[in-house]
């Protein structure tokens, strides 16, 4: 396992041109995150010196420069480095911090159900144990009939009831604890008795610490071993667990999730440390709570499962997520069943909203839709305000803003490395957003505010959405084939910097021979008949008179040497870009583009 390099302000010890600059200039406590950024503009916000990034990067094998695209888990990776806070902004959260606030003195708190999340290291069998925990507390004809996988269920136990969040440890679970949206009580850590801790059973219990969510451990397979637990009891003292057999308070329970052992012993506990807890809801709010799994159904329309944190949600209610708010037509629990209401703690599942809401966004639903809209726009105007101020130094300085949306995350990652690849001394691209799903109103009114173009992989884009693009004037790139996404977007970028410089005629040429290669393609032999022609020029091709192809010199070669220009009365050889269909005779109009 390679040791982890920490580099250092205190170790780097070389000189730099910048030290005097940066010398009396505090690093910030905080970096607010809101998009990929260029390591230059980190540096500024940070204050810290750009040579000393690079440096760290340098260490860890890495090329970097001052143009470099940092991504979201290098951003973080440079703030636990250089002990600064990595945060998110939260655009909702001046909208909606009054309906999230802590009930007021007057409100009755009423108990409520406390939310599970089983975790752990692969194959130790958190999924084993939640189907287990699901059978027991189901029939037998109703269990084979749920097809509704809603990302989480709640069960009775003794008069009590539970939520289970499904596929423990998945990634909305990390995305809600960056939103800052809390929404588990306990944690089980499941540890298999005859495999001990390993890596997912660390990342787990750090996360556990990192949200500071109590944790009962459940040693599994004792089926396989069921005599000797001290090493795990001593892993857990060595990550600040000590359990009760050896006078702690971390509760440990010996099961068998395959032979139904214990389990009942396991619900318990988590009954008695709800107890102890005194989980509460406030009733009366205004329903609230978060968005724990989010997608559109071919059927139905877009759906979502909620978690309800505070108040009862109810049919025809109006519920506002982000800057949209929709009816709520129809509520599901987990067996597929069409309920009327919802209360704390409560998973179920909605339907029919005008588009998919984001997994972790927060949610606030009205009896009325006046006040749902009210709050909508308080939304979208805070919004508005935020991301003017936020994309205003980046539309400065020349960069252009992206947003990007994929099918799955692998294919997004793929596509981001595509588009910033294109960052050189003419291309500065900025991914602004980047998300799965399909294409909505959200992401085209973001576009529009920042000057930004959508590049789309394999996602859908209802005609109403095309519509709006088209009627905001936003480029837009979409495609089924990554390869085919790379072209588009280097034509766009190239007509851009076309566009956006002023075209003066510096020269004009006559080819006069032509040769095929394989290796080059069609090479020119061309007399520079007045002016002169560059290494960087536009080239317009004439063919009897009428024009033919536009396009940009490739190469620029005297007597087989590569030079940057030649002047009127000397021939020389050429290569264009993207086109091999030169002829004898052919005119080449030269431009050059202003600065």
């Amino acid at each position: 396992m390679k040791r982890k390099v920490k580099v250092t302000r205190k170790n780097i010890t070389y000189k730099f041109d910048d030290a005097k600059k940066k010398k009396n200039q505090e690093i910030k406590k905080d970096f607010y995150y809101s998009g990929n950024i260029s390591l230059h503009d980190f540096a500024k916000e940070t204050n810290i010196s750009g040579k000393d990034i690079i440096l760290y990067f340098f260490y860890k094998k890495q090329v970097v420069n001052l143009n470099t695209i940092l991504d979201e888990d290098k951003l973080k990776d440079l703030c636990e480095n250089f002990k600064i806070k990595f945060l998110k902004k939260d655009l909702d959260k001046d909208a909606f911090s009054e309906y999230f606030s802590l009930t007021n003195e007057n409100s009755k708190l009423k108990k409520r159900p406390p939310v599970v999340t089983i975790m752990g290291h692969v194959d130790h069998g958190k999924t084993t144990l939640l189907d287990i925990i699901r059978k027991t507390n189901v029939v037998g004809s109703e269990f084979g009939g749920i097809t509704q996988h809603i990302g989480a269920y709640q069960i009775n136990f003794k008069n009590e009831k539970i939520t289970f969040i499904d596929t423990p440890g998945h990634e909305s679970f990390s995305e809600m604890r960056a939103h800052g949206a809390k929404i588990t009580d306990i944690i089980v850590l499941v540890v298999a008795a005859n495999d001990g801790f390993k890596k997912q059973t660390i990342e787990s219990i750090q996360l556990a610490k990192a949200s500071n969510i109590p944790v009962i451990v459940a040693i599994n397979k004792i089926d396989l071993n069921d005599k000797n637990f001290d090493p795990i009891f001593q892993s857990l003292e060595q990550h600040g667990y000590l359990v009760e057999e050896w006078g702690g308070d971390t509760i440990v329970v010996p099961i068998s999730a395959k032979n139904n052992v214990n389990i009942e012993l396991l619900l318990g506990n988590i009954v008695l440390l709800s107890e102890i807890l005194n989980l509460t809801a406030d009733y009366e709010k205004n329903p609230t709570g978060v968005v724990i799994e989010s997608f559109m159904d071919s059927k139905v329309g877009s759906t979502a499962t909620l978690l309800i944190q505070a108040g009862v949600l109810k049919k025809n209610q109006y519920i506002v997520f982000n800057k949209t708010y929709s009816k709520i037509k129809q509520m599901k629990n987990q067996l597929g069943q069409l309920v009327q209401i919802a209360e704390p703690s409560c998973p179920v599942q909605v339907y029919g909203f005008s588009e998919v809401p984001e997994v972790a966004s927060k949610f606030v639903a009205f009896d009325n839709e006046k006040d749902a809209k009210i709050l909508a726009q308080k939304i979208t105007d805070g919004t508005i305000s935020h991301l003017q101020e936020t994309f205003s130094d980046a539309n400065k300085s020349n960069f252009i803003n992206v947003i990007v949306k994929s099918d799955v995350k692998g294919s997004l990652e793929a596509l981001k490395s595509i588009i910033l690849k294109f960052n050189d001394q003419e291309h500065k691209l900025k991914i602004i957003r980047d998300d799965t799903g399909e294409i909505n109103k959200n992401d085209v009114m973001m576009a529009f505010i920042t000057k930004a173009i959508i590049v789309g992989f394999n996602v859908r884009c209802a005609s109403e959405i095309i519509n709006l693009i088209k009627e905001k004037k936003i480029p837009y790139i979409q495609d089924n084939i990554i390869y085919r996404i790379e072209e588009q977007i280097k034509l766009y970028l190239d007509s851009k910097i076309i566009k956006e410089k002023e075209e003066i005629l510096i020269g004009e040429a006559q080819v006069r021979k032509v040769f095929k290669t394989k290796k080059y393609g069609t090479i020119a032999g061309i007399y520079v008949r007045t002016g002169f022609i560059k290494a960087d020029s536009i080239v317009v091709i004439f063919r009897n008179n009428a024009q033919i192809y536009k396009t940009k010199l490739n190469s620029l070669k005297h007597f087989e040497k590569n030079v940057n220009e030649v002047k009127a009365g000397l021939e020389c050889g050429v290569t264009l870009a993207n086109f091999n269909d030169i002829k004898v005779d052919d005119i080449f109009q030269i431009y050059n583009l202003s600065q």
